[in-house]
């Protein structure tokens, strides 16, 4: 864990760091927060808008994934990637980083996502019908991103659209 203040470890700070692993090993894989960094990411079946199904393990043990929630219409999605996510995409190792946007809530359609994906080099899904996806990420406001580690863990996870690309490139 980062120690942003460099302060020393107190008891304050060893019982909070205590009572946020009770409450990370105690919770639902699917309750992940902001900066966990034990939660193993549950898998998922879709099919990305070229009509391929996938699997989120098939990038366990090759790729770091970012995992973007959202919908094209969804003004703070828009600013993000536009802010963040786009800038990042161009800079990003494609052999060791992936990034997979899901759109939720079944907000769009084919050919607004269809254009959304001809604008951005990345790979773009349909949230299932049943809101699983959703679901399982916890995931009731976007945007959210969940960035997921090549063992599958979920390292950090993010809700709006204020994170910064040198944020997200740490």
């Amino acid at each position: 864990s980062q120690e942003a203040s460099g302060g020393g470890m107190n008891p304050l700070r060893i019982f909070l760091i205590a009572a946020l692993i009770l409450i990370v090993f105690g919770s639902n894989e699917a309750d992940a927060e902001p900066n966990n960094t034990t939660m193993v990411a549950p898998d998922f079946t879709l099919q990305d808008i070229e009509g391929v199904t996938f699997n989120l393990s098939d990038y366990e043990s090759k790729k770091t994934v970012i995992l973007f929630f959202m919908f094209t219409t969804c003004a703070p999605c828009e600013k993000f990637v536009g802010d963040v996510l786009e800038p990042y995409s161009k800079l990003m190792d494609n052999e060791s980083v992936a990034i997979i946007s899901i759109s939720v809530y079944g907000e769009d359609n084919e050919t607004g996502l269809q254009k959304y994906a001809e604008e951005h080099n990345w790979r773009h899904a349909w949230g299932d019908s049943d809101g699983d996806v959703e679901i399982a990420y916890n995931v009731t406001a976007v945007p959210k991103i969940f960035i997921i580690d090549k063992n599958r863990i979920i390292t950090y996870s993010h809700l709006d659209s204020t994170l910064s690309l040198e944020e997200l490139e740490l």
